[in-house]
């Protein structure tokens, strides 16, 4: 039993434990899950790390999703700028290229 305990320590401070090294996707799509949301990052912290580190991951994930946002609005000011050579050709459904092949259509 001691086995299987070490190794599921092991896991989880991969993915959770050393806060310098954490991987900052997992949180991010901790945060963004509905259910759970920044709190969940700050609770899991605070109750396995303390406070401080609660506080201080939260702020750190709420930076990076700061960051992301901006540059996704940063992008699509840039789409906004560029024009459009043509609009976009029509595409036949496939009923429709069926009909005119058979000549059924009116």
């Amino acid at each position: 039993m001691s086995k299987m305990t070490i190794e599921m320590k092991r896991k989880f401070e991969t993915y959770w434990g050393d806060v310098e090294k954490f991987n900052s996707l997992l949180y991010v799509a901790v945060a963004l899950d509905p259910r759970f949301k920044l709190r969940l990052v700050k609770f899991c912290y605070t109750k396995s790390k303390g406070k401080p580190v609660g506080e201080k991951m939260e702020k750190q994930v709420n930076d990076i999703l700061n960051k992301l946002y901006d540059s996704y609005e940063k992008e699509g000011e840039v789409r906004q700028k560029v024009p459009n050579a043509s609009p976009m050709p029509r595409v036949m459904e496939e009923n429709e290229d069926c009909d005119r092949r058979l000549n059924l259509a009116s």
